[in-house]
């Protein structure tokens, strides 16, 4: 208790002014001010507008259920441009899908070209919304290649921006046929 004492007087002492004497110093006072650093991100259409082009790479998990076949992981790629509003995103991307797959004692590689269409509500840095893409698949073996009428495939993405150029993103794809559905996951650029 005396420690205590004895150092509030010592604080106190050289800020107190004696009456009789006026040559005391007086310390000065000291003012900290704590600024907080705040990181701020500038999610408005005018800043999207800036970096227009997108570039992602994904791992492709396909959704293949053709009884006695199986599918491997594979490998997803698009380039597109955005155009900003308000309340999202409209996106126009080519988008390329590859993954393997096996059954009968035959393997075979899927490739998959989608012209995709896509709305994506933003909010700050969290998007998503629906899309629909066009697309056609071949189908290469050791036997040669087929190739498939176009499809319509719909879509669904959600997405989370780390910075205004670096983002993730998820896709969750399906259509009448069963080479077109799947899902992917990958990170993307804007340029």
């Amino acid at each position: 208790m005396s420690v205590c004492v004895l150092g509030a007087a010592i604080l106190v002492l050289p800020t107190t002014t004696w009456a009789s004497d006026e040559s005391v110093p007086v310390a000065p006072s000291l003012a900290i001010s704590a600024q907080r650093v705040q990181r701020t991100t500038d999610y408005s259409a005018d800043a999207r507008k800036k970096l227009p082009w997108f570039a992602t790479a994904s791992v492709y998990i396909p959704n293949f259920s053709v009884s006695g076949v199986s599918s491997d992981t594979g490998f997803e790629g698009a380039i597109g441009y955005l155009f900003p509003t308000d309340s999202g995103d409209f996106r126009v991307s080519a988008r390329g899908q590859s993954f393997g797959i096996s059954g009968g004692g035959t393997n075979a590689t899927v490739s998959i070209s989608l012209i995709t269409f896509e709305y994506l509500f933003r909010f700050q840095g969290f998007s998503i919304g629906p899309g629909v893409n066009f697309g056609s698949a071949q189908v290469s073996n050791d036997f040669g290649t087929i190739n498939t009428s176009t499809q319509t495939i719909w879509s669904v993405a959600a997405g989370y921006d780390f910075t205004p150029r670096w983002f993730v993103e998820g896709r969750w794809q399906t259509a009448s046929e069963d080479g077109y559905k799947g899902y992917s996951i990958g990170i993307g650029y804007r340029f």
